[in-house]
């Protein structure tokens, strides 16, 4: 009896499947051991596959670790990031997309830990794909959003790549600074309270209006 082809939605659902699960299982090994301390055995196992298949779908241990970035922060990212949900004003907006972003990163404060240790030990091609699949990445929606923004009307016209990359920076300092190099929050407020805060700085900058 001849086994049923899969069809070929089925197939990549499969495959986008077994992915995630290997992800899912390199981030728990990653934030346990570190980069230098995984391998591939040990992501295998908790992954319930065998070495070879994650082989498959990643080239080293060093791609397993840039492919989690985007893995985390992509759904709300994608969720976010729509015309129905663009349409809110620029600060309500503003402020779902960054605590969005914080909430994944503070529940995955060890793999940032992981990944920040890791840079100064990679060579220069896989710093690259680093910025490509991190920063980059995150830049490349907010991009798109500013860049239709100020088509509308809404921003000034200022560079779409400056505001984007000045939005994301300002906050993933912070997040760093006093999560991850300080390990301790430095500042009596809450992350929502720092969300308002900061996109209200980044909209209307310091100054007091009289001072302008």
């Amino acid at each position: 009896m001849m086994t049923p082809r899969l069809s070929v939605q089925r197939k990549e659902q499969l495959e986008s499947e077994r992915k995630a699960q290997i992800l899912r299982a390199a981030l728990t090994v990653f934030a346990r051991k570190g980069f230098r301390g995984a391998t591939i055995a040990e992501i295998a196992k908790k992954a319930g596959v065998s070495e070879g298949t994650i082989y498959n779908y990643f080239r080293n241990k060093e791609d397993l670790l840039l492919s989690l970035p985007r893995e985390i922060l992509a759904p709300p990212l994608a969720a976010h990031f729509s015309p129905e949900k663009e349409a809110e004003s620029p600060q309500n907006f503003l402020e779902k997309v960054l605590m969005a972003s914080l909430e994944q990163f503070t529940a995955n404060v060890d793999l940032i830990r992981v990944l920040l240790a890791s840079v100064p030990v990679m060579d220069e091609a896989a710093r690259e794909e680093y910025l490509r699949r991190t920063v980059l990445f995150v830049s490349d929606f907010l991009e798109k959003y500013f860049q239709k923004e100020i088509a509308r009307g809404t921003y000034r016209s200022l560079h779409p790549s400056v505001l984007a990359r000045t939005f994301f920076g300002m906050f993933f300092v912070f997040f760093v600074t006093q999560e991850i190099l300080l390990g301790k929050r430095t500042v009596p407020l809450t992350y929502e309270e720092i969300a308002k805060e900061a996109v209200d700085l980044f909209l209307h900058g310091a100054l007091a209006s009289k001072a302008n």
